[in-house]
């Protein structure tokens, strides 16, 4: 087969083409790889300023928030509370009176 007939005038142009878009990839690849590794350090805990702690955080501020809530609620349906010193319940109605043991 004679290959002295064949035209190569494109393959420059196709090779010059192809290695730009290898690098570009090669770029985009890099930078969403490193953006990745920033997003996955957020949310490791590392003392306070990441995601996870944040999170965490709020978590706890959350469930204090609920128990105070839930003792709100307490005082407000049952009329009474009891005092945390002593195991007296005093309802809320007669504060002035003497307490009644409720045990």
């Amino acid at each position: 087969m004679d290959f002295s007939n064949i035209d190569l005038m494109w393959a420059p142009p196709v090779l010059a083409f192809l290695s730009v878009i290898g690098i570009v990839a090669g770029m985009i690849r890099w930078l969403v790889k490193h953006y990745l590794d920033e997003m996955k350090a957020e949310f490791k805990p590392n003392g306070g300023s990441s995601l996870k702690d944040q999170v965490n955080r709020l978590e706890k501020a959350h469930v204090d928030l609920d128990k105070k809530v839930d003792r709100i609620m307490e005082l407000l349906i049952a009329g009474r509370f009891k005092r945390p010193d002593t195991d007296v319940i005093k309802t809320i109605d007669h504060q002035d009176e003497e307490p009644k043991d409720s045990k």
